[in-house]
């Protein structure tokens, strides 16, 4: 490969972190996204300086940001060759890290865009995670995949996430595992394909990536246990966790608290005291959507939304659950973003898949459907395997219809939970 920026980590250098710089609701939203993000869904498209040095991907480097590069594109898309047929892709230069990004490009019946890189020596990523420099123009619902050839296309790891916006708006992304084709085996990784997905709107794909960074994973995966909406049944969701010791995370509409089918501020306090983060997941009262978007509502009014909510919760003792916000609907846009980082240490939306560690950018955590038992013990596998977090959600649980899982399945989904090498933790365990 050619330029001088790119980090490799080299077949050899093992889990310790040896850098070389060398050259070169839930249900209804798979439904719209064409099928649950499960494991395995078949969703990827096949088709110079020599010191080293110890490096600490966990900490901060001289640009601020967590881990080392290793893709920053500073020669553009040179060593960068098409996937498939389908879309483009470019160098551009309006990037937020480093000097050149990649663009990537597709018409609307296009399904994806693909770009790939050869390495002509193996990359040595085992125990570790990527995070990638990430901007959407189009779709609103998109996805983009990140795929280590690990060491030919028959053996490769599908990281994903799909993203329901914010659309013209930089963040990090954590990538998770979804699932694998063969054995990969990721001390031989030769390739890197970079894939975007409109996942089936007939939109065009517009996305941007400008640095690919790797840090050290870390030694235990993890399950974020995530309800929303505080319905009454949610007791008992506690009570069935409290036997296994396991905390989980309550989104609140506050207005909502106390009334017939919801949680009393008594229930919510006896969780918090047993470990449960009580955070925010505001829905206006009265007409009008719950989505906080500038389509819906304007940016003054989004702020009054987010302050009432979190003010609530600090007023009644939640002050350490306020801090942490889940997205209404699981959409955001740009507004919305700016106004959860100034007033939110960490948020919450969807994500379709698991969550690279350790977090790097704290709004970007997400969440999958909890329905499929099957689809969830998957995730946990994958991530006690790749030591990353899985983060189911549901809004109720019971023997009804409307229930999104039974009591049974509720406990066999904990006691599998218990038997993994995977630790469970809430939003201020893991970036408090």
């Amino acid at each position: 490969m050619r330029g001088t920026n790119r980090r490799r980590f080299l077949k050899g250098a093992g889990a310790t972190g040896i850098a070389v710089g060398l050259t070169g609701c839930v249900g209804e939203l798979e439904s719209y996204l064409g099928g649950s993000d499960s494991p395995d869904d078949g969703n990827g498209n096949g088709t110079g300086n020599n010191s080293t040095q110890e490096t600490d991907e966990s900490t901060p480097t001289d640009d601020g940001q967590e881990g080392e590069v290793l893709v920053d594109f500073s020669n553009g898309v040179e060593d960068w060759y098409d996937l498939d047929s389908y879309g483009s892709f470019e160098a551009i230069s309006e990037v937020r890290n480093g000097e050149q990004g990649i663009r990537l490009t597709a018409g609307e019946d296009e399904p994806y865009v693909g770009a790939v890189t050869a390495f002509s020596e193996p990359i040595d990523l085992r125990g570790k995670s990527l995070s990638v420099s990430f901007m959407a123009m189009s779709p609103q619902n998109h996805r983009l995949e990140v795929q280590p050839v690990a060491p030919d296309q028959g053996n490769l790891l599908r990281l994903n996430r799909t993203n329901t916006g914010p659309l013209g708006h930089w963040m990090n992304l954590d990538m998770g595992a979804t699932g694998e084709r063969g054995d990969p085996d990721l001390s031989e990784v030769y390739e890197l394909r970079l894939i975007g997905r409109q996942r089936s709107q007939g939109q065009t794909i517009d996305m941007a990536i400008d640095q690919i960074r790797v840090l050290d994973a870390p030694d235990t995966g993890k399950v974020m246990l995530t309800w929303d909406d505080c319905h009454q049944s949610h007791a008992r969701a506690f009570e069935i966790m409290e036997e296994f010791g396991f905390a989980g995370v309550d989104g609140v509409i506050t207005h909502a608290v106390g009334a017939s089918s919801r949680l009393d501020t008594g229930q919510l306090r006896q969780m918090n005291s047993s470990g449960w983060d009580i955070v925010s997941h505001p829905h206006p009262q009265g007409s009008g959507s719950a989505v906080l978007t500038e389509e819906n509502w304007s940016e003054s009014e989004q702020r009054e939304i987010i302050e009432n909510s979190k003010n609530w919760l600090e007023t009644r003792g939640f002050e350490e659950g306020a801090q942490y916000y889940i997205a209404p609907g699981n959409t955001r846009d740009a507004t919305n973003m700016e106004l959860l980082r100034e007033y939110h240490e960490a948020s919450i939306s969807y994500g379709g898949g698991n969550i690279g560690l350790p977090v790097t950018d704290p709004h970007t955590v997400g969440r999958v459907n909890g329905t499929n038992l099957d689809a969830i013990q998957r995730y946990i596998d994958l991530a006690e395997k790749y030591n990353q977090l899985v983060a189911p959600m549901w809004h109720s649980i019971g023997d009804s219809p409307e229930a999104d899982i039974t009591e049974a399945d509720f406990r066999a989904l904990l006691e599998y939970i218990n038997s993994a090498d995977v630790e469970v933790v809430t939003m201020s365990d893991l970036v408090g």
